[in-house]
């Protein structure tokens, strides 16, 4: 319960402080980026990592709504979803030397866990890279420069397979199950409620 504590004080809570405390500063100047840094996995949940997705899939979810509420104040959201950077996060990780519970091992879970630890130091992603292009997009320059209408920015060659495996799979599943969806209402006109 306390990793579960943890991981939302720190990836969702912690940020909606900082935007909380930034969103009338802007509101006042009519202007402004609000950096939402997110996940690959706040797009797509890894197994093994339940709890970090959770919680940045809330992040994302906080960040789609907002996104449309303050647009008119001039305020602009952008959602940085990034893919394995070679950074210090996995030191941090609290590993223990038997990671995985007698039911899981062998499983998809124990296998993802396995490989995301043993990639640590060889992650594809360039963080210096990263905060450049996410300086770019917020200044609309360089590599940046066309990209002033994106809500989501996945970053690195990973992040972007898995946005597009999952949304190969959401259509999937969206298509097969549309006849059942759209019979799932009332028998009456639709009004228009709510507002798509």
């Amino acid at each position: 319960m306390q990793q579960i504590r943890s991981q939302m004080e720190t990836n969702f809570f912690g940020a909606l402080a900082v935007t909380k405390g930034a969103i009338p500063h802007f509101r006042q100047h009519r202007t402004g980026t609000i950096v939402m840094i997110s996940s690959a996995s706040g797009f797509s949940g890894t197994p093994s990592q339940s709890m970090y997705s959770g919680s940045k899939f809330a992040l994302e979810g906080v960040s789609e709504s907002i996104a449309e509420e303050l647009a008119p104040f001039g305020i602009r959201v952008l959602i940085v979803e990034l893919g394995a950077y070679r950074t210090p996060f996995q030191n941090a990780v609290d590993k223990p030397a038997d990671v995985m519970s007698e039911p899981y091992k062998g499983t998809i879970s124990d296998k993802t866990a396995q490989r995301i630890t043993a990639g640590h130091g060889r992650q594809a992603g360039d963080p210096v890279k990263a905060a450049q292009a996410i300086v770019e997009v917020v200044t609309g320059t360089g590599r940046g420069a066309d990209l002033s209408d994106v809500l989501r920015l996945p970053l690195g060659r990973d992040a972007v397979t898995r946005a597009q495996v999952k949304m190969k799979s959401f259509s999937h599943d969206m298509e097969k199950g549309r006849e059942l969806a759209e019979w799932a209402v009332f028998d009456e006109p639709y009004d228009g409620y709510p507002p798509l």
